[in-house]
């Protein structure tokens, strides 16, 4: 579904959640970097620019249609889909930044309750969506989680 393309309220919901990667596909499919097809012709896996997509802050909203945002450190489901899987490499200074402007974006447009910004995921090693620490970054995603929090509380 096209989370920009509908209105919670309508549905009497109190609000709907804008996922990464969920919300890369499709309005923001300019920002695919590569797309992988296999011999049959069939789309095996996209490669987004997710850089661009963060430097551009094509993920704000304004508030007016209660989407809450959410962030992934990184994202890869080839090894559950054989056809249209998504990669999305994601550098913990790259997180940091889209961690940011989305916590300023919730605070701009939300009242003190309803500030919410959801993280895609502390252990789903699966499809590459973790926080926890690995071998590549260490613990660079909990210590840029952290720093952010903490830059972000220092400047409201």
């Amino acid at each position: 579904m096209d989370y920009e393309l509908w209105n919670p309220l309508i549905y009497d919901f109190d609000g709907a959640i804008a996922q990464s990667p969920n919300d890369i596909d499709g309005k923001f499919a300019d920002k695919l970097l590569q797309s992988i097809t296999a011999i049959d012709g069939k789309t095996v896996c996209k490669i987004f620019d997710i850089e661009k997509y963060v430097r551009e802050k094509m993920y704000l909203s304004d508030g007016r249609d209660k989407l809450y945002r959410g962030i992934v450190p990184s994202f890869d489901n080839s090894a559950r889909r054989v056809d249209n899987a998504h990669i999305i490499n994601v550098t913990p200074k790259l997180y940091s930044k889209w961690l940011f402007d989305i916590m300023h974006s919730s605070m701009v447009n939300f009242d003190k309750g309803n500030r919410f910004v959801f993280i895609n995921a502390w252990n789903e090693w699966a499809e590459g969506a973790y926080l926890e620490p690995d071998r590549k970054y260490g613990f660079a995603y909990l210590q840029a989680t952290a720093e952010t929090l903490l830059k972000f509380k220092m400047q409201c």
